[in-house]
């Protein structure tokens, strides 16, 4: 299990400012739905709006809130110093 983590961290390491660009925008495209700013096509069955803005704030909930956090610890656990890079 640690493997896996450390190979995540050194992923998330690598692309953390893009992912974070990523989240921001999806979440700002989100509102933009919600609010009706932005119209996406008709799709049958889905309402394009709610689904767009809870998965939005599901991951962002969960890269700021949790994997963020946890990676940023376990990286000062894995620098000789004791102290992750911010």
């Amino acid at each position: 299990m640690n493997a896996l983590l450390d190979r995540v961290i050194d992923f998330e390491a690598r692309h953390e400012r893009i992912i974070s660009i990523v989240l921001g925008v999806w979440f700002a495209a989100s509102c933009a739905v919600t609010a009706r700013f932005i119209r996406l096509p008709d799709i049958p069955g889905i309402d394009e709006g709610t689904i767009f803005m809870w998965s939005s704030g599901l991951f962002n909930a969960v890269w700021w809130g949790f994997a963020r956090p946890a990676m940023l610890k376990r990286k000062a656990a894995r620098e000789p110093s004791g102290r992750a890079e911010e």
